[in-house]
């Protein structure tokens, strides 16, 4: 599929969460074969673009079902002009969109926090619903509980569809740190998300830390699709 002649600007949400497993996840659990590889581009506080300060590729592998019934999944981000890929992160995302990262390091960037709940199955439940409105509402988790941990609610309001393929969705999310600092934000966002591929193309977000105090209490964050294995033309 070609993403740029989707002809959408698309944005998104910085809502996270997750449960606790079940069952504890090892390394072993998430050293297999992907199901399914996405690889986004990303730019934080300037325009997505091949090359440049602020910008970088991420993949993201689909790794299939945890013992308890969540997603197993691994991102990988690479900066721009970088030596090296950061270690990837190694997560398990729940069906209303929480998530939960068992392993080190621990070391999950913004844009994976913005882009995995978005995979979960049920994040997008409400799109061509007759009232084009719906809600949910998740934790996240890194770590031990006491490392990092937050709950995130989230309203999304569909806006249109573009050739039968493309759903706008506006996000708008209340995150709150339930330990630590106990800081809280909130995130509004904009959306493309592909019905036929089940997963979003494209969003811009802008998340605003409380209170603000200053200009860098606000960061945006843009990630577009450049490939998918499964996408369907």
């Amino acid at each position: 599929m070609n993403i740029q002649a989707a002809g959408v600007l698309l944005a998104t949400v910085f809502a996270f969460s997750a449960q606790t497993p079940q069952t504890a996840l090892t390394t072993e659990d998430f050293a297999t074969t992907p199901v399914r590889h996405l690889e986004y581009r990303f730019a934080y506080g300037t325009p997505i673009a091949d090359s440049g300060p602020g910008t970088g590729t991420m993949s993201v592998d689909i790794l299939g079902t945890a013992p308890d019934g969540g997603t197993m999944i691994s991102g990988t981000d690479e900066w721009w002009n970088a030596l090296y890929p950061r270690e990837s992160s190694q997560c398990e995302i729940y069906p209303d969109g929480g998530v939960t990262c068992p392993i080190r390091p621990y070391n999950i960037s913004e844009a994976q926090l913005i882009l995995f709940p978005m995979l979960a199955r049920d994040y997008f439940k409400g799109v061509q619903s007759a009232s084009g409105s719906w809600s949910t509402a998740y934790d996240i988790q890194f770590g031990p509980t006491d490392l990092f941990s937050a709950k995130s609610e989230v309203q999304l309001n569909e806006t249109g569809v573009v050739d039968n393929r493309i759903a706008n969705v506006d996000v708008s999310s209340n995150i709150a740190q339930t330990g630590g600092r106990f800081t809280k934000s909130t995130l509004q966002a904009k959306v493309a998300y592909d019905l036929v591929g089940k997963v979003p193309v494209a969003f811009v977000s802008r998340q605003t830390r409380i209170p603000n105090g200053s200009v860098f209490n606000s960061n945006v964050v843009s990630v577009q699709l450049m490939k998918d294995s499964l996408a369907k033309n």
